[in-house]
């Protein structure tokens, strides 16, 4: 990757070297969706300012292309999600890590068995994390926007704390608060509304062992688990062989944030996710 990386650069040394036209524009280089949502709110109303966003896919495993590295290196600021969320980012050199800031600075990041668990977004309390630290990021960069970056930061922190009053008085009522995921995104989400999270698979693991999904398939005998939780960007075959041991049960799809959602923004999906889950939990 390396290798392939210091190509990518010589290439676009001799493009922008060659290149007679200016873009007018600054650049701001955001590494997936989450964090692409959450600048746009930031700069809304600003015109001057291009946002790229580099993963429109899974983004743990994004390589950068021809085209991501001329954005990279034609940006001002670079924003990604960090906790080790970006592999791409072991080939950065010196100059691209000198204008490189984390969404998740000062956010202590959930350990799992093998990693720190990335998906910090899936809480609302993060969620203003990720929002303090942007605008604060964009405010830097571009000081003359400092008043309208800062009321667009305080719009979106309103906004974020309206949906976690609402679903926090949604989740209070309900007991059982027992849910099975197939991939383990939503550790954050389960901390934020005291929700135990149990995920067949773990963060980059492909297939589950038999055990683990023996333990799975009786958590959710004992525990009355009626519903798995897959995801819209993967297949629900894994889901199915739980479900398919259990009586009455059903698989219901999530958002994980990693990829866009349909028709939805970021905290539009985070309400889509908790209404599902609060559905499952009802017994509906």
């Amino acid at each position: 990757m390396k290798k392939l990386f210091s190509v990518l650069l010589l290439l676009i040394t001799v493009v922008l070297a060659s290149c007679s036209q200016k873009n007018d524009k600054e650049v701001v280089v955001t590494s997936f969706y989450v964090i692409n949502d959450i600048t746009e709110k930031c700069l809304n109303g600003i015109n001057d300012i291009e946002i790229v966003n580099l993963a429109n896919s899974e983004p743990h495993e994004f390589e950068l292309t021809t085209s991501d590295v001329n954005n990279l290196y034609k940006a001002k600021l670079i924003i990604l999600n960090g906790l080790e969320l970006e592999e791409f980012e072991e080939d950065f050199t010196s100059e691209l890590k000198a204008k490189t800031k984390y969404a998740t600075n000062g956010i202590e990041g959930i350990k799992t068995k093998k990693m720190i668990d990335p998906h910090a977004w899936a809480s609302l309390d993060n969620a203003k994390i990720y929002t303090s630290n942007i605008s604060s990021y964009l405010i830097d960069a571009f000081p003359k926007y400092k008043e309208k970056i800062s009321q667009n930061k305080d719009n979106l922190i309103s906004k974020i704390d309206a949906l976690k009053t609402k679903l926090e008085s949604k989740f209070s009522v309900i007991s059982n608060k027992k849910i099975i995921v197939s991939h383990e995104a939503f550790n954050y989400f389960g901390l934020q509304f005291g929700i135990e999270v149990k995920s067949i698979l773990s963060i980059h693991q492909e297939e589950p062992d038999s055990k683990t999904l023996t333990d799975i398939i009786n958590y959710a005998k004992e525990n009355n688990v009626k519903t798995v939780f897959t995801e819209y960007s993967e297949s629900d075959s894994l889901a199915k062989s739980v479900v398919n041991e259990l009586d009455n049960a059903k698989i219901l799809a999530l958002y994980t944030l990693e990829c866009a959602p349909d028709n939805l923004d970021y905290l539009g999906a985070v309400e889509y996710n908790a209404n599902k889950i609060i559905e499952a939990l009802n017994g509906k």
